[in-house]
């Protein structure tokens, strides 16, 4: 216990020593390290000896609806719905799958039940921290590419973010393990916004920025450095055999067999013999629209629940192609309401809200709709980062991280509202 009690307690020290001599950061800090140490709690002897089994065997369903949900086609705004951090979309449809998004369970809190971490397989940062609590799982936090998580060797959490090239910096925060919230214990940045001469500021838990040096500032990135490298499993490895992210009527029921659109739930279909009998299946009010994709030598069809009358547009749709001698969905793609419907041009569907930036096209490796692009301003998320990525091919292996700030972000939308809206034909 002592051990680990010290090690607690190291942190506090270089978190006040990384403030160098600027008397007014370290006298912030200072002011408030016996409410820290208040805060840390005393462990027993036995509490790092935690049943890794038993732990993770808690958020089996956590993972295995993170894994399902992938599986049956969940977009980044899906994600969101369900509680999870949307960049794991972007990871799946790389080429590696589930196999690229990794979790491991690690007791932070002192309190013998393991926190469960999921993240960037190839990179270790961790998007979803969750608890623990009365044996239920809870979730803690979100975060994302340009908003990521690590646990540092004192079993604190520091959170790096970046806003672009003039902003960055790292929060640091204590986890009890008996409340779903995180305790803030000080933070630095590198801003060039609000002081271009003198650029980095710390704060404590009152939050107040105070400025300074760079030596300084150097120092405390190099203590926030040290970390602890979590033994992350690929999500790959999670039984998803239970059944649908959605709660399958039969334990039994074939994945494939599921209903992956409104036009399979009312249909009962999950194939169709031609666009035809697809079209036949729609109910008065529901639309359908025939686009060319980037992937097809054909047309593929739109189709959607709900059109808006004055124009014929759509925000949300269901696309449907050619496979094998049947004609099968091969995804969803999402806008936002009448301001933000589908649009298409060039072989490429737009979709997105002003705060995300999606397009798609198909794939020439396993022909299902993939995203071509996905940036977003991190506004929905609470990151406030701009992040995302990039495809010229329809490949998975071909993409690229979007490293632009808002000019570019803005070049991006307002190319994507210049496109023609899909104008759909409603089922009278």
């Amino acid at each position: 216990m002592k051990k680990r009690i010290i090690v607690v307690m190291t942190g506090l020290i270089f978190a006040l020593t990384a403030c160098g001599k600027s008397a007014s950061g370290e006298m912030k800090l200072a002011e408030n390290l016996a409410d820290i140490a208040d805060e840390i709690t005393a462990l027993s002897d036995g509490s790092d000896v935690i049943d890794d089994e038993a732990s993770e065997a808690i958020y089996q369903e956590t993972l295995r609806t993170l894994a399902v949900s992938l599986n049956e086609g969940a977009d980044a705004n899906k994600l969101e719905e369900l509680g999870y951090a949307p960049d794991y979309y972007g990871i799946y449809q790389s080429a590696v799958g589930l196999a690229g998004i990794g979790y491991a369970v690690k007791d932070i809190g002192g309190d013998s039940n393991g926190e469960l971490f999921i993240g960037d397989m190839a990179t270790g940062a961790i998007y979803d921290i969750f608890g623990a609590i009365d044996g239920k799982a809870v979730h803690v936090v979100s975060g994302g590419a340009r908003d990521r998580y690590y646990v540092m060797s004192n079993l604190w959490i520091c959170n790096e973010y970046s806003g672009g090239a003039n902003e960055s910096g790292w929060t640091v925060y204590t986890y009890s393990g008996h409340t779903p919230d995180m305790t803030y214990q000080y933070g630095y940045k590198y801003d060039g916004y609000e002081n271009e001469k003198n650029p980095w500021f710390t704060t404590d838990r009152n939050n107040e920025w105070v400025t300074i040096s760079e030596q300084e500032f150097n120092d405390a990135m190099e203590l926030s450095m040290q970390r602890l490298e979590l033994d992350f499993k690929p999500l790959s490895l999670v039984d998803t055999s239970a059944g649908s992210a959605q709660g399958a009527a039969d334990e039994g029921e074939a994945l494939e067999d599921m209903p992956g659109d409104f036009l399979q739930e009312q249909s009962g279909k999950t194939t169709f013999t031609s666009y035809d009998e697809v079209i036949s299946c729609l109910t008065p009010g529901q639309g359908y629209a025939f686009i060319k994709l980037i992937g097809s030598d054909e047309d593929v069809l739109v189709v959607t629940d709900f059109v808006f009358e004055y124009d014929h547009s759509a925000y949300n749709a269901s696309i449907y192609s050619k496979f094998d001698g049947e004609v099968r969905q091969i995804g969803n793609a999402e806008g936002a309401g009448s301001s933000y419907p589908l649009r298409a041009a060039d072989g490429i569907l737009y979709g997105g809200t002003n705060h995300s930036y999606e397009t798609y096209f198909i794939s020439e490796e396993v022909g299902t709709l993939i995203l071509k692009d996905m940036i977003s301003d991190g506004l929905a998320t609470g990151s406030n980062t701009f992040h995302g990525f990039t495809r010229t091919k329809n490949t998975f292996s071909d993409s690229s991280d979007f490293t632009g700030g808002e000019e570019e972000f803005e070049k991006y939308i307002t190319e994507r509202d210049s496109k023609p809206v899909i104008v759909f034909t409603i089922v009278e």
